[in-house]
C-alpha cells in the first residue's frame, strides 16, 4: 500500500484509543498527540518520500543555541 496524505489521516483517524487530533493542510498533516503533552508532528507528502518532523524542546529553554545544533547535527 502506498501512503498518502488522505490514507494515513484517515487511517489515523478510524483508532479510537488514540487521543490525537488530526489537521489537513495541502501538502501536510498536523497531527496534536493530546496524551503527550499536546505534542505536534508534522509529516509532509512530497512526490517520492515522508518528512516528519517535531519540536524537541523550545528554543527559549536552551542556554546556547548554537551549541546545541551542533550537538544533535553530529550524534
Amino acid at each position: 500500500m502506498t501512503w498518502n496524505l488522505l490514507a494515513l489521516a484517515t487511517a489515523l483517524q478510524t483508532v479510537p484509543e488514540q487521543n490525537i487530533d488530526v489537521t489537513n493542510s495541502e501538502n501536510a498533516l498536523i497531527i496534536k498527540m493530546n496524551d503527550y503533552g499536546d505534542l505536534q508532528i508534522n509529516i509532509l507528502f512530497t512526490s517520492r518520500q515522508m518528512i516528519i518532523e517535531t519540536f524537541i524542546c523550545p528554543v527559549s529553554s536552551i542556554s546556547n543555541p548554537d551549541e546545541f545544533n551542533t550537538f544533535l547535527l553530529r550524534n
